[in-house]
Protein backbone atom coordinates (compact mmCIF):
# COMPACT_ATOMS: atom_id res chain seq x y z
CA UNK A 1 0.00 0.00 0.00
CA UNK A 2 1.37 3.51 -0.86
CA UNK A 3 1.87 5.61 2.20
CA UNK A 4 -1.19 8.47 2.91
CA UNK A 5 0.37 11.73 1.41
CA UNK A 6 0.86 14.17 4.32
CA UNK A 7 -1.37 17.67 4.46
CA UNK A 8 1.09 20.03 4.10
CA UNK A 9 1.44 22.37 6.99
CA UNK A 10 1.79 26.27 6.50
CA UNK A 11 2.72 28.70 8.61
CA UNK A 12 -0.58 30.03 10.67
CA UNK A 13 1.29 33.70 10.63
CA UNK A 14 1.71 34.29 6.99
CA UNK A 15 -0.85 35.19 4.47
CA UNK A 16 -3.07 32.61 3.81
CA UNK A 17 -2.72 33.74 -0.04
CA UNK A 18 0.67 33.21 0.01
CA UNK A 19 1.36 31.03 2.57
CA UNK A 20 4.94 29.88 4.20
CA UNK A 21 5.53 26.20 4.40
CA UNK A 22 6.41 24.10 7.65
CA UNK A 23 8.88 21.64 7.36
CA UNK A 24 9.30 18.09 9.37
CA UNK A 25 12.81 17.49 10.73
CA UNK A 26 14.01 14.30 12.27
CA UNK A 27 10.68 11.62 12.30
CA UNK A 28 7.66 13.22 14.43
CA UNK A 29 9.29 16.29 15.66
CA UNK A 30 8.27 19.19 14.19
CA UNK A 31 10.23 22.52 13.36
CA UNK A 32 8.49 25.61 11.92
CA UNK A 33 10.15 28.27 9.69
CA UNK A 34 9.21 31.72 9.56
CA UNK A 35 10.12 34.90 8.26
CA UNK A 36 12.28 37.53 10.78
CA UNK A 37 8.89 39.33 10.12
CA UNK A 38 6.25 37.05 10.99
CA UNK A 39 7.40 35.43 14.66
CA UNK A 40 8.04 39.13 15.63
CA UNK A 41 5.10 40.84 15.32
CA UNK A 42 3.37 40.51 19.19
CA UNK A 43 0.39 38.21 19.96
CA UNK A 44 -1.29 40.49 21.81
CA UNK A 45 -0.83 44.42 22.18
CA UNK A 46 -2.91 47.35 23.68
CA UNK A 47 -3.41 50.34 21.25
CA UNK A 48 -4.16 53.71 22.24
CA UNK A 49 -6.77 54.04 20.00
CA UNK A 50 -8.78 51.32 21.75
CA UNK A 51 -8.02 51.16 25.19
CA UNK A 52 -10.41 49.04 26.60
CA UNK A 53 -9.29 45.62 24.80
CA UNK A 54 -6.07 44.10 23.88
CA UNK A 55 -5.84 43.78 20.03
CA UNK A 56 -5.12 39.98 19.42
CA UNK A 57 -3.06 39.27 15.84
CA UNK A 58 -5.02 37.54 14.04
CA UNK A 59 -5.93 36.03 10.06
CA UNK A 60 -8.98 36.23 7.67
CA UNK A 61 -10.27 33.53 5.88
CA UNK A 62 -11.36 35.08 2.81
CA UNK A 63 -13.29 32.60 1.39
CA UNK A 64 -15.17 31.52 4.93
CA UNK A 65 -14.93 34.88 6.25
CA UNK A 66 -13.87 33.42 9.71
CA UNK A 67 -11.40 35.27 11.91
CA UNK A 68 -8.50 32.32 13.19
CA UNK A 69 -6.39 33.29 15.95
CA UNK A 70 -2.58 33.37 14.34
CA UNK A 71 -1.02 31.46 16.98
CA UNK A 72 -3.77 29.13 18.25
CA UNK A 73 -5.57 26.00 16.69
CA UNK A 74 -8.71 26.91 17.64
CA UNK A 75 -10.57 29.84 15.95
CA UNK A 76 -12.58 33.19 17.81
CA UNK A 77 -15.71 31.83 18.35
CA UNK A 78 -15.49 32.40 21.85
CA UNK A 79 -12.58 34.87 22.62
CA UNK A 80 -13.43 35.88 26.78
CA UNK A 81 -10.67 34.61 28.21
CA UNK A 82 -8.32 36.77 26.02
CA UNK A 83 -10.61 39.71 25.27
CA UNK A 84 -11.34 40.45 28.71
CA UNK A 85 -15.24 39.55 28.46
CA UNK A 86 -15.32 40.62 25.35
CA UNK A 87 -16.50 38.58 22.17
CA UNK A 88 -16.40 39.02 18.61
CA UNK A 89 -19.70 37.14 18.19
CA UNK A 90 -21.74 37.00 20.96
CA UNK A 91 -24.65 39.76 21.72
CA UNK A 92 -22.12 42.67 23.15
CA UNK A 93 -19.86 42.15 20.02
CA UNK A 94 -16.85 44.32 20.04
CA UNK A 95 -16.00 44.15 16.47
CA UNK A 96 -12.79 46.42 16.47
CA UNK A 97 -10.40 44.84 13.80
CA UNK A 98 -7.14 46.83 12.68
CA UNK A 99 -5.70 45.60 9.35
CA UNK A 100 -1.75 44.93 10.16
CA UNK A 101 -0.27 47.97 7.81
CA UNK A 102 -3.38 50.14 9.36
CA UNK A 103 -1.61 49.95 13.14
CA UNK A 104 1.33 51.56 12.37
CA UNK A 105 0.03 54.30 10.62
CA UNK A 106 1.64 57.68 11.25
CA UNK A 107 -0.08 59.55 14.35
CA UNK A 108 0.84 63.23 12.93
CA UNK A 109 2.04 64.30 9.14
CA UNK A 110 1.93 67.07 7.06
CA UNK A 111 0.54 67.16 3.59
CA UNK A 112 1.34 70.07 0.49
CA UNK A 113 -2.55 70.13 0.08
CA UNK A 114 -2.80 71.66 3.72
CA UNK A 115 -1.15 74.63 5.27
CA UNK A 116 -1.40 72.52 9.14
CA UNK A 117 -0.37 69.65 10.43
CA UNK A 118 -3.18 66.86 10.14
CA UNK A 119 -3.41 64.38 13.62
CA UNK A 120 -5.27 60.87 13.24
CA UNK A 121 -8.09 59.94 15.04
CA UNK A 122 -9.95 56.74 15.43
CA UNK A 123 -13.32 58.77 14.82
CA UNK A 124 -14.63 62.18 14.61
CA UNK A 125 -17.84 63.68 16.90
CA UNK A 126 -21.35 62.70 15.40
CA UNK A 127 -22.01 66.37 14.67
CA UNK A 128 -19.27 66.71 11.98
CA UNK A 129 -20.32 65.68 8.73
CA UNK A 130 -17.25 66.14 5.72
CA UNK A 131 -15.99 64.53 2.82
CA UNK A 132 -12.75 63.81 2.03
CA UNK A 133 -10.47 66.53 0.71
CA UNK A 134 -8.48 64.38 -1.53
CA UNK A 135 -10.63 62.44 -3.14
CA UNK A 136 -13.97 64.25 -2.17
CA UNK A 137 -15.84 61.20 -1.10
CA UNK A 138 -17.91 60.81 2.16
CA UNK A 139 -16.03 60.18 5.00
CA UNK A 140 -17.40 57.87 7.32
CA UNK A 141 -16.81 59.64 10.93
CA UNK A 142 -16.76 55.65 12.81
CA UNK A 143 -13.51 55.13 11.08
CA UNK A 144 -10.18 56.09 11.28
CA UNK A 145 -9.01 59.22 9.42
CA UNK A 146 -7.18 62.38 9.80
CA UNK A 147 -8.26 66.24 10.75
CA UNK A 148 -7.00 69.36 11.12
CA UNK A 149 -7.45 70.48 15.01
CA UNK A 150 -7.12 74.18 14.37
CA UNK A 151 -9.79 76.30 15.45
CA UNK A 152 -12.74 76.58 12.63
CA UNK A 153 -10.52 74.09 10.40
CA UNK A 154 -12.93 71.17 9.19
CA UNK A 155 -10.05 69.79 7.18
CA UNK A 156 -10.54 65.78 6.84
CA UNK A 157 -9.17 62.98 4.38
CA UNK A 158 -9.19 59.26 4.30
CA UNK A 159 -6.17 57.65 6.23
CA UNK A 160 -5.38 55.42 2.79
CA UNK A 161 -5.73 58.70 1.00
CA UNK A 162 -3.76 60.81 3.23
CA UNK A 163 -0.88 58.24 3.38
CA UNK A 164 -0.64 57.33 -0.02
CA UNK A 165 2.54 57.43 -1.68
CA UNK A 166 2.14 60.69 -4.41
CA UNK A 167 0.51 62.71 -1.38
CA UNK A 168 2.31 61.92 1.90
CA UNK A 169 6.31 62.59 1.99
CA UNK A 170 6.28 59.68 4.39
CA UNK A 171 7.42 61.67 7.77
CA UNK A 172 5.99 61.16 10.94
CA UNK A 173 5.78 64.59 12.75
CA UNK A 174 4.68 63.24 15.84
CA UNK A 175 7.81 63.79 18.28
CA UNK A 176 9.19 66.58 15.98
CA UNK A 177 8.50 70.28 17.02
CA UNK A 178 6.45 72.66 14.07
CA UNK A 179 8.56 74.67 12.15
CA UNK A 180 7.62 78.17 10.61
CA UNK A 181 9.41 79.33 7.90
CA UNK A 182 11.69 77.20 7.00
CA UNK A 183 13.51 79.46 4.67
CA UNK A 184 14.52 82.94 4.95
CA UNK A 185 13.40 86.10 2.70
CA UNK A 186 10.57 83.44 0.42
CA UNK A 187 9.09 87.13 -0.77
CA UNK A 188 9.94 87.26 -4.17
CA UNK A 189 10.85 90.83 -4.08
CA UNK A 190 11.33 94.20 -1.66
CA UNK A 191 9.90 97.22 -2.45
CA UNK A 192 12.10 100.49 -2.96
CA UNK A 193 9.65 102.90 -3.79
CA UNK A 194 6.30 103.64 -4.58
CA UNK A 195 5.78 101.14 -7.17
CA UNK A 196 9.23 100.75 -7.66
CA UNK A 197 10.55 96.88 -5.90
CA UNK A 198 14.20 95.09 -6.39
CA UNK A 199 12.91 91.19 -7.58
CA UNK A 200 15.10 88.82 -5.99
CA UNK A 201 16.44 87.15 -9.79
CA UNK A 202 16.60 90.44 -11.52
CA UNK A 203 19.79 93.40 -10.97
CA UNK A 204 17.65 96.22 -11.94
CA UNK A 205 14.32 97.87 -10.15
CA UNK A 206 11.32 97.14 -11.82
CA UNK A 207 8.41 99.59 -11.51
CA UNK A 208 4.59 98.63 -11.74
CA UNK A 209 2.70 100.20 -14.94
CA UNK A 210 -0.44 100.60 -16.49
CA UNK A 211 -1.12 98.13 -19.77
CA UNK A 212 -0.83 100.51 -23.14
CA UNK A 213 -2.16 98.79 -26.06
CA UNK A 214 0.74 100.43 -28.18
CA UNK A 215 3.71 100.65 -26.13
CA UNK A 216 3.05 97.13 -24.73
CA UNK A 217 2.10 94.83 -27.35
CA UNK A 218 5.36 93.26 -28.29
CA UNK A 219 6.43 92.76 -24.50
CA UNK A 220 6.07 89.32 -22.85
CA UNK A 221 6.28 87.93 -19.33
CA UNK A 222 9.54 86.38 -18.24
CA UNK A 223 7.62 84.17 -16.27
CA UNK A 224 4.63 82.72 -17.90
CA UNK A 225 6.16 83.86 -21.18
CA UNK A 226 2.63 84.79 -22.39
CA UNK A 227 2.03 88.43 -23.81
CA UNK A 228 1.68 91.45 -21.41
CA UNK A 229 -1.99 92.30 -21.74
CA UNK A 230 -4.44 94.04 -19.95
CA UNK A 231 -3.55 93.51 -16.78
CA UNK A 232 -0.94 95.78 -14.83
CA UNK A 233 2.46 94.19 -14.77
CA UNK A 234 6.36 95.23 -13.54
CA UNK A 235 8.94 96.63 -16.22
CA UNK A 236 12.31 96.68 -15.96
CA UNK A 237 13.73 100.74 -15.93
CA UNK A 238 16.61 99.40 -17.52
CA UNK A 239 16.09 96.24 -19.97
CA UNK A 240 12.93 94.92 -21.51
CA UNK A 241 12.30 92.54 -18.70
CA UNK A 242 8.70 92.34 -17.66
CA UNK A 243 6.73 90.30 -14.94
CA UNK A 244 2.65 89.86 -15.00
CA UNK A 245 2.10 91.51 -11.73
CA UNK A 246 0.50 88.20 -10.26
CA UNK A 247 3.97 86.20 -11.55
CA UNK A 248 5.93 88.74 -9.96
CA UNK A 249 4.27 87.92 -5.92
CA UNK A 250 5.02 84.14 -6.72
CA UNK A 251 6.57 83.22 -3.84
CA UNK A 252 10.20 81.67 -3.69
CA UNK A 253 8.92 78.75 -2.24
CA UNK A 254 5.26 76.84 -1.79
CA UNK A 255 3.53 73.81 -0.86
CA UNK A 256 1.29 72.90 -3.85
CA UNK A 257 -1.55 69.84 -4.53
CA UNK A 258 0.70 68.49 -7.36
CA UNK A 259 3.56 67.18 -5.39
CA UNK A 260 4.16 65.66 -2.43
CA UNK A 261 6.94 67.55 -1.28
CA UNK A 262 7.74 71.86 -0.93
CA UNK A 263 8.53 73.36 -4.48
CA UNK A 264 11.16 76.32 -5.05
CA UNK A 265 11.42 78.88 -7.64
CA UNK A 266 13.78 78.48 -10.40
CA UNK A 267 13.88 81.86 -12.60
CA UNK A 268 16.69 80.47 -14.98
CA UNK A 269 15.65 77.84 -18.35
CA UNK A 270 17.68 75.10 -19.00
CA UNK A 271 19.75 74.75 -22.23
CA UNK A 272 18.54 71.55 -22.56
CA UNK A 273 15.40 70.78 -24.23
CA UNK A 274 13.73 68.37 -22.35
CA UNK A 275 14.92 69.78 -19.22
CA UNK A 276 11.96 72.51 -20.25
CA UNK A 277 9.30 70.42 -19.93
CA UNK A 278 6.48 70.59 -17.38
CA UNK A 279 5.47 67.04 -15.98
CA UNK A 280 1.86 68.15 -15.31
CA UNK A 281 0.96 69.58 -18.82
CA UNK A 282 3.87 67.93 -20.44
CA UNK A 283 4.60 71.31 -22.73
CA UNK A 284 7.91 72.67 -23.49
CA UNK A 285 8.60 76.13 -21.79
CA UNK A 286 11.59 78.56 -20.75
CA UNK A 287 10.06 80.97 -18.16
CA UNK A 288 10.19 80.45 -15.13
CA UNK A 289 9.42 76.85 -12.95
CA UNK A 290 8.77 75.27 -9.70
CA UNK A 291 11.16 72.39 -8.98
CA UNK A 292 11.22 70.05 -5.63
CA UNK A 293 13.02 71.00 -3.05
CA UNK A 294 14.24 67.95 -2.07
CA UNK A 295 17.75 66.57 -2.94
CA UNK A 296 17.57 62.81 -5.29
CA UNK A 297 13.75 63.57 -5.88
CA UNK A 298 12.24 61.56 -8.52
CA UNK A 299 9.31 61.88 -10.20
CA UNK A 300 8.11 58.97 -13.00
CA UNK A 301 11.44 58.19 -14.81
CA UNK A 302 12.33 61.69 -14.86
CA UNK A 303 15.33 62.63 -12.23
CA UNK A 304 13.07 65.24 -10.48
CA UNK A 305 9.78 67.10 -10.37
CA UNK A 306 9.09 70.62 -12.43
CA UNK A 307 5.84 72.51 -13.53
CA UNK A 308 5.91 75.59 -14.98
CA UNK A 309 3.95 78.97 -14.07
CA UNK A 310 0.52 78.47 -15.94
CA UNK A 311 -0.07 75.17 -13.87
CA UNK A 312 0.86 76.16 -10.28
CA UNK A 313 -1.58 78.93 -10.88
CA UNK A 314 -4.35 76.87 -11.41
CA UNK A 315 -5.98 76.42 -7.67
CA UNK A 316 -6.53 72.52 -6.58
CA UNK A 317 -10.41 73.10 -6.44
CA UNK A 318 -11.72 75.34 -8.48
CA UNK A 319 -15.22 75.88 -10.93
CA UNK A 320 -14.43 76.07 -14.53
CA UNK A 321 -16.77 78.02 -17.03
CA UNK A 322 -17.25 74.68 -19.37
CA UNK A 323 -18.48 72.57 -15.72
CA UNK A 324 -21.08 73.52 -13.62
CA UNK A 325 -19.21 71.10 -10.30
CA UNK A 326 -16.07 71.99 -8.86
CA UNK A 327 -13.08 70.53 -10.06
CA UNK A 328 -10.24 69.15 -8.03
CA UNK A 329 -6.44 67.64 -8.64
CA UNK A 330 -7.16 63.66 -7.78
CA UNK A 331 -4.69 60.82 -6.39
CA UNK A 332 -2.63 59.38 -9.19
CA UNK A 333 -3.48 55.96 -9.73
CA UNK A 334 -0.86 53.55 -9.62
CA UNK A 335 -2.01 51.64 -12.57
CA UNK A 336 -2.85 55.15 -14.98
CA UNK A 337 -6.24 54.51 -16.64
CA UNK A 338 -7.10 56.62 -19.76
CA UNK A 339 -8.41 59.61 -18.55
CA UNK A 340 -10.41 61.75 -21.52
CA UNK A 341 -10.33 65.58 -21.29
CA UNK A 342 -14.02 66.86 -22.14
CA UNK A 343 -12.14 69.87 -23.17
CA UNK A 344 -9.53 68.60 -25.95
CA UNK A 345 -10.91 65.20 -26.37
CA UNK A 346 -7.33 63.82 -26.01
CA UNK A 347 -6.08 61.67 -23.22
CA UNK A 348 -4.92 63.36 -19.88
CA UNK A 349 -1.28 62.49 -19.74
CA UNK A 350 0.13 63.11 -16.16
CA UNK A 351 -1.89 65.28 -14.36
CA UNK A 352 -5.51 66.29 -14.64
CA UNK A 353 -8.63 67.25 -12.89
CA UNK A 354 -11.40 65.75 -12.19
CA UNK A 355 -15.13 66.94 -11.10
CA UNK A 356 -15.99 66.43 -7.48
CA UNK A 357 -19.37 64.99 -8.32
CA UNK A 358 -19.24 62.80 -11.46
CA UNK A 359 -16.42 61.67 -14.42
CA UNK A 360 -15.80 64.92 -15.53
CA UNK A 361 -12.26 65.38 -16.31
CA UNK A 362 -9.44 67.86 -17.51
CA UNK A 363 -6.30 68.14 -18.96
CA UNK A 364 -3.71 71.46 -17.44
CA UNK A 365 -3.44 72.32 -20.92
CA UNK A 366 -7.21 72.95 -21.51
CA UNK A 367 -7.34 74.51 -17.55
CA UNK A 368 -4.64 76.90 -18.75
CA UNK A 369 -6.04 78.21 -21.99
CA UNK A 370 -7.26 81.78 -21.41
CA UNK A 371 -10.74 82.44 -22.03
CA UNK A 372 -9.71 86.00 -23.09
CA UNK A 373 -6.66 87.24 -25.25
CA UNK A 374 -5.17 89.50 -27.35
CA UNK A 375 -4.54 88.48 -30.53
CA UNK A 376 -1.07 90.11 -32.60
CA UNK A 377 -2.95 90.64 -35.63
CA UNK A 378 -6.34 92.03 -34.14
CA UNK A 379 -6.73 94.91 -32.00
CA UNK A 380 -9.88 93.19 -30.30
CA UNK A 381 -9.83 90.79 -27.71
CA UNK A 382 -10.53 87.14 -28.53
CA UNK A 383 -12.87 85.30 -26.34
CA UNK A 384 -12.61 80.98 -25.77
CA UNK A 385 -15.69 79.66 -27.21
CA UNK A 386 -16.48 76.30 -25.84
CA UNK A 387 -18.08 74.76 -28.48
CA UNK A 388 -21.28 75.09 -30.02
CA UNK A 389 -23.85 73.41 -31.95
CA UNK A 390 -24.14 75.08 -35.32
CA UNK A 391 -24.83 74.19 -38.98
CA UNK A 392 -23.32 77.14 -40.41
CA UNK A 393 -19.09 76.67 -41.63
CA UNK A 394 -16.58 78.22 -39.41
CA UNK A 395 -13.02 79.01 -40.97
CA UNK A 396 -10.12 79.82 -39.42
CA UNK A 397 -8.91 83.52 -40.59
CA UNK A 398 -4.86 81.91 -39.93
CA UNK A 399 -4.95 78.84 -41.51
CA UNK A 400 -8.01 79.55 -43.71
CA UNK A 401 -9.17 75.78 -43.49
CA UNK A 402 -12.35 74.87 -41.98
CA UNK A 403 -12.92 75.14 -38.16
CA UNK A 404 -14.93 72.39 -36.12
CA UNK A 405 -17.54 74.42 -33.99
CA UNK A 406 -18.01 71.62 -31.48
CA UNK A 407 -14.69 71.85 -30.14
CA UNK A 408 -13.00 75.22 -28.88
CA UNK A 409 -12.15 78.05 -30.81
CA UNK A 410 -11.50 81.77 -30.37
CA UNK A 411 -13.84 84.12 -32.25
CA UNK A 412 -14.71 87.84 -31.85
CA UNK A 413 -18.41 88.98 -31.35
CA UNK A 414 -17.66 92.59 -32.85
CA UNK A 415 -15.52 91.34 -35.72
CA UNK A 416 -16.83 88.16 -36.28
CA UNK A 417 -13.60 85.98 -37.07
CA UNK A 418 -13.04 82.68 -35.67
CA UNK A 419 -9.35 81.31 -34.91
CA UNK A 420 -8.44 77.79 -34.01
CA UNK A 421 -6.64 77.63 -30.52
CA UNK A 422 -3.92 76.10 -31.77
CA UNK A 423 -3.26 78.84 -34.58
CA UNK A 424 -3.49 81.42 -31.62
CA UNK A 425 -0.77 79.92 -30.04
CA UNK A 426 1.54 78.14 -32.27
CA UNK A 427 3.78 75.13 -30.78
CA UNK A 428 6.53 77.85 -28.67
CA UNK A 429 4.01 79.72 -27.44
CA UNK A 430 5.46 79.12 -23.84
CA UNK A 431 8.79 79.35 -25.29
CA UNK A 432 10.65 83.02 -25.28
CA UNK A 433 11.06 84.72 -28.84
CA UNK A 434 15.31 84.23 -29.65
CA UNK A 435 15.51 81.31 -26.92
CA UNK A 436 18.05 79.04 -27.99
CA UNK A 437 18.02 75.31 -27.03
CA UNK A 438 19.87 71.95 -27.32
CA UNK A 439 18.15 68.72 -29.15
CA UNK A 440 19.71 65.89 -29.72
CA UNK A 441 23.23 67.67 -29.91
CA UNK A 442 21.82 70.15 -32.16
CA UNK A 443 21.88 73.94 -31.11
CA UNK A 444 17.92 75.07 -32.09
CA UNK A 445 16.74 79.25 -31.85
CA UNK A 446 13.14 79.98 -31.49
CA UNK A 447 12.25 82.84 -34.19
CA UNK A 448 8.46 82.51 -33.60
CA UNK A 449 7.38 86.21 -31.87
Amino acid sequence: MPPEEEEELICRLSDLAHPHTLSRRGGINLTAEFHNRCHLLPKKMTHPYHPQHPLILSLRNDETEIIHDAFDEGFLADSSNMFDNCTWCGENMCNYVVHRGCINLPRVIKLTRHPHRLFHTPFLSPTISSSCRLCYKTVDIKYGLYSCNHDNCSYVVHSKCATHKTIWDGRELEWEPEEYGEIEDVAPFKKVGDDLIKYFSHEHHLKLEKYDGVRDEDKRCQACILHIDSRNFYSCLQCDFSLHEICANLPRKIDHALHHHPLLLDPAPSEIHYSNVCLVCSRAFSGFRYKCAKNNCEESSCTYFQVDVGCILVPDCFTHKIHEHPLFIPIPALYKEKIGCQGCGCNCIGSYLRCTLCEFAMCYDCATTPDKLHYKYDTLPLSLCYGEISDQAYWCEVCEKELDPSKWFYTCDKSGITIHGSCVFGDFVYMKPGYTFYYKSFKYKNLIQ
